[in-house]
């Protein structure tokens, strides 16, 4: 506890139960100041500690927190505290001596209200209050008034609401008909703009994907163009508007030739670099999402050869060694080697589980076998590895 003593130009007092115009140096100090003690010491005992901790506090720094610094407020120290003891000990703390108690009298007044559980002069201009604290004075008598109070509006609403309904009743008996057919209408012509509505709003999201795919044709993506413009044809076959949105694609983009894909899933495609007597009459190869390989002519007139190449999805295949051979690559990493010339298989190299995504034959200059080539990987999407087709080796990674 800390005591500032008398003497010249000090403060007279014990710190923590001065109050802010004692701290001030205010000369004018009255019974206010007291109060405000009394307020310290109240809470004090009810919370077990003072509202303003200033034990390692300098003298100024002490001062300016009881000048500044509101106290905490009890009821978040322990919530028995909340209502009118907290208002109580909050109003005998008050900064503004103006708004404190008068007097020491005045404190223990509402103090011992209180304690009878009356209303406390503080908040004595609440109405509401005043009844809150009457109602828990006289609990028994409150809550049987309250209840004959209940019964007695109870039957005055439920007669009220059975003339009221007894009322409408006959009044709405010869309009009730009239009523439900002038919603039917109401009903049947609304769903009919809603049809049309929907109906509207189909025709042009048909519309904009035919004029998509057109877009799509004209910037040379003719598979896009496809997939925009074929759905909206096979879904109103008589529109000559789609037929003629097809009939331009194909016009600019002539086919050449269609393949059935096995599977739902995508083509994994290659095209031979070069004319070599090494490849055959393989000049193209497909892969699918079923696993299934096959070679194409030049004219795409017959497929060479076909195979099931891999148990899993085919995402990569490529010509290699000069042509000769066709590599392809799996969802799983694995990697097959073909005779481009008639499909026989060569050689299986695993790239341990990864999967890959893209097969780029490159040379092996350094190399004494001219034949001798290489394939570039990626996989996992960020990682390139270069394989030696021969023995398997991983050249870099």
């Amino acid at each position: 506890m800390t005591s500032v003593h008398t003497g010249v130009g000090q403060l007279i007092g014990t710190l923590p139960y001065m109050s802010p115009e004692q701290v001030q140096g205010t000369e004018s100090i009255d019974s206010r100041s007291d109060v405000y003690a009394l307020g310290v010491l109240l809470y004090e005992l009810l919370a077990d500690c003072l509202p303003y901790d200033v034990r390692n506090c300098s003298l100024p720094e002490a001062a300016r927190i009881i000048r500044d610094q509101e106290p905490r407020r009890l009821s978040t120290i322990d919530r028995v505290f909340r209502g009118d003891l907290e208002v109580i000990t909050l109003k005998a703390l008050n900064k503004d001596r103006d708004r404190r108690y008068q007097t020491a009298q005045d404190l223990g007044a509402d103090l011992r209200r209180f304690t009878a559980g009356e209303a406390i002069a503080v908040r004595r201009d609440s109405a509401l209050y005043v009844l809150r604290k009457q109602i828990e004075r006289h609990r028994g008598l409150s809550i049987a008034a309250a209840c004959v109070a209940a019964v007695i509006l109870g039957l005055g609403v439920f007669s009220a609401v059975q003339a009221i309904t007894a009322s409408r009743l006959a009044r709405s008996e010869g309009l009730a008909k009239t009523e439900a057919l002038s919603s039917l209408e109401q009903a049947r012509r609304e769903r009919a703009r809603a049809d049309e509505a929907a109906a509207r709003a189909n025709r042009e999201l048909a519309r904009s994907q035919v004029e998509q795919g057109r877009l799509q044709a004209i910037a040379g993506n003719a598979t896009t163009a496809e997939q925009l413009i074929w759905p909206e044809h096979l879904r109103n076959p008589e529109s000559r508007y789609t037929f003629y949105a097809l009939w331009e694609l194909y016009l600019n983009q002539p086919v050449l030739a269609t393949f059935a894909n096995a599977s739902t899933g995508g083509f994994a495609i290659a095209t031979r670099p070069e004319r070599t007597d090494a490849a055959g009459d393989a000049a193209f190869i497909a892969g699918n999402d079923a696993g299934e390989l096959r070679a194409f002519a030049d004219d795409f007139s017959r497929v060479v050869w076909s195979t099931r190449a891999h148990d899993r999805p085919l995402t990569a295949t490529a010509f290699a060694g000069g042509a000769s051979l066709v590599v392809s690559g799996d969802s799983e990493g694995l990697l097959r080697i073909w005779r481009s010339r008639d499909g026989a298989h060569v050689r299986d190299l695993s790239l341990c589980g990864a999967p890959i995504r893209e097969i780029l034959s490159v040379a092996m200059p350094s190399s004494e076998d001219p034949s001798r080539s290489a394939v570039l990987c990626l996989v996992n999407e960020n990682e390139l590895r270069v394989i030696d087709l021969q023995d398997g080796r991983e050249l870099a990674a």
